[in-house]
């Protein structure tokens, strides 16, 4: 997506996401890139603050990664297999991880955070 940009470019991308929501989907919910519409199993909202950016000119890369957790509260039965973050400035625009690591089953009838730093998009290459 942001591959071959310098840092500000990078950053500035990055930056779109800042206080996005973010999205959980399961299979029959998973979108392809470029798409402008996703149906969330579970959808959390974030601040600016929640998120820090960090820069790798080295690599050539802008990391965002959550530095706050965050907190869906009770969830659905299903498995996790999309998590997006959609912009907090342009509806429908999404930074999607289509392969979450971590406790991705929410079968179950407990609470869902993802913890502080657990959350995070390489931009650039790698």
């Amino acid at each position: 997506m942001v591959e071959g940009q310098n840092q500000q470019s990078r950053e500035e991308k990055a930056t779109e996401f800042q206080g996005g929501d973010v999205l959980l989907l399961d299979s029959t919910n998973a979108i392809s890139d470029g798409d402008t519409s996703a149906t969330a199993n579970e959808t959390a909202t974030t601040a600016d603050g929640d998120w820090a950016i960090s820069n790798d000119n080295t690599a050539g890369t802008t990391t965002l990664e959550n530095s706050a957790d965050i907190n869906f509260g009770q969830t659905g039965d299903f498995v996790i297999a999309q998590i997006l973050v959609e912009s907090s400035s342009t509806s429908g625009n999404y930074l999607i991880d289509d392969n979450p690591t971590g406790d991705t089953d929410l079968s179950g009838d407990g609470e869902f955070t993802i913890q502080a730093n657990n959350l995070t998009y390489t931009l650039g290459s790698e």
